[in-house]
């Protein structure tokens, strides 16, 4: 198994989470249904915020010196994201990491956490393509373009990811590092569907 083969094969098994996921129901769950730009924005700010400081704890405790090294690689891009997601909101004050993080820093294990990374890169494709549509929609074509790179960010993440993860195992293995990648999308859909139903909303699509 290649490491796009991988990818898709976890997006196959979470296509309806990562589908709803990638609604417009999306940012009503993610700013509590404050449509602004300051709260999409802070909303973006705190996942960049949360993604870079968990890979740098990652890159920080890994024993195996290409995985440290991509952990690395990857912080330092999530910080840069942050620090530009910030200014363009003229400043930022981090909130708690939420659900998705505080699973995510329960992974050990070079395949474990890399395969986890899978899962938040799906995730955050779904996401930013969100970020971008909203301000597409607000006629802020810098913005948008801000959270188009972004969506690069994340998609080389995925990829870099997956590599780690089929570099390191194969059969039974490789089934387990694909359920631990699927295990973040539910965590992420479970927090997105709650949120939605505080709202008074149904996460299902109507229709």
């Amino acid at each position: 198994m290649d490491p796009a083969q991988f990818r898709d094969r976890v997006a196959d098994a979470k296509r309806t989470e990562l589908d709803r996921l990638g609604s417009g129901k999306l940012l009503i769950a993610l700013t509590e249904a404050d449509l602004t730009d300051d709260a999409v924005l802070a909303a973006a700010a705190d996942r960049y915020h949360a993604a870079g400081e968990l890979l740098a704890a990652w890159a920080d405790d890994e024993a195996d010196a290409d995985a440290a090294s991509t952990f690395a690689d990857l912080a330092e891009r999530a910080a840069d994201g942050y620090e530009r997601v910030a200014a363009a909101r003229d400043g930022h004050d981090p909130g708690p990491p939420g659900p998705v993080y505080e699973h995510l820093r329960d992974l050990s294990g070079t395949v474990e956490r890399a395969a986890g990374l899978v899962g938040h890169g799906l995730l955050a494709d779904r996401v930013t393509l969100q970020f971008v549509s909203y301000f597409v929609n607000e006629a802020d074509e810098a913005r948008a373009d801000l959270f188009r790179e972004r969506r690069t960010d994340a998609a080389d993440a995925t990829d870099a990811a997956a590599g780690l993860v089929t570099d390191r195992c194969a059969g039974s293995a490789a089934d387990d590092a694909a359920d631990v990648a699927s295990a973040v999308v539910d965590v992420a859909y479970r927090e997105y569907a709650d949120s939605l139903r505080d709202l008074g909303m149904d996460p299902k699509p109507i229709c």
